[in-house]
């Protein structure tokens, strides 16, 4: 059978252009479709936050919150996606790094604004005090969620690929368009 393996990298270049709409910065996308235990896709790179925050909880006030502490520097501005395993690639091998506040300011007593965003001028402290306490973790789970579900999204997209290629019409316009010929007993003339 003909084998092309370059035939993925129009699905994962896609993936990746289509990731940014997400927030999500594709760096690598693993794969295997063999059908196997373990198959799938994941992916490796950057979830832009704000972004993120903008496009899966848009009517969220703590997202907000969020939002304007991380544009303020008071978080981090991407957390990073990876996958954890070297026999299997599907979602569940994703894993993403701790999200920490930078220079928490609660303990201090300093008087720090925001400077710019929807919360201008507000008190860091009492926009941090109006979150729960587990919050960034909640957020950072829900984005890795979100990253997995992506994931699979894009192995759905590969299989399809996949079974199209090995499909008795596409070998047949393969063999069309390259003008092969055979004879009775399968031998290419």
């Amino acid at each position: 059978m003909y084998e092309d393996i370059y035939w993925h990298e129009c699905i994962t270049d896609d993936a990746k252009e289509d990731g940014k709409a997400l927030g999500f910065d594709i760096r690598d996308i693993a794969f295997s479709c063999s059908y196997s235990q373990g198959d799938g896709a994941s992916w490796s790179g950057y979830v832009n936050m704000v972004e993120w925050l903008e496009k899966h909880k848009p009517d969220d006030v703590q997202a907000h919150i969020v939002s304007a502490l991380i544009e303020n520097d008071w978080a981090e501005k991407k957390l990073k996606i990876s996958f954890s395993s070297s026999h299997y690639t599907h979602s569940n091998t994703m894993v993403r790094n701790n999200w920490y506040w930078n220079n928490l300011a609660s303990d201090n007593g300093d008087d720090w604004r925001i400077e710019v965003g929807m919360f201008i001028g507000a008190d860091v402290n009492s926009l941090l005090d109006a979150l729960p306490e587990d919050y960034t973790d909640t957020i950072a789970d829900e984005v890795l969620q979100s990253a997995r579900d992506y994931a699979d999204e894009i192995y759905k997209r590969l299989c399809d690929e996949y079974e199209r290629m090995c499909s008795e019409e596409y070998i047949a316009e393969l063999c069309d368009a390259n003008e092969y010929l055979f004879n009775k007993k399968g031998e290419l003339l």
